[in-house]
């Protein structure tokens, strides 16, 4: 909730695939030690390969009823992972 009332960065960060909460937001007491750059990593080859899940699922599935905001969206998703450094 911290995020809805501070708008910078203090508590979320952004990254390639949208917003998440910065490492020292989340509370872990009473859980074992946690590896946060795990838990926040974006590897480019798996978010590439689901980019081209959810195009081949969208077509498949939904069709030509698909809005085309939400091809927009995966479009500019796909843009965003492969701008970023190998």
């Amino acid at each position: 909730m911290k995020r809805c009332e501070v708008k910078d960065d203090t508590y979320a960060v952004r990254s390639p695939i949208g917003i998440h909460p910065t490492k020292d937001a989340i509370r872990l007491d009473g859980l074992d030690k946690i590896d946060m750059e795990a838990l926040f990593s974006t590897p480019k080859n798996f978010w590439l390969e689901e980019c081209k899940e959810l195009r081949s699922y969208f077509i498949s599935q939904v069709g030509d009823s698909m809005p085309a905001e939400i091809l927009k969206e995966l479009d500019d998703l796909e843009a965003r992972i492969k701008a970023m450094p190998s």
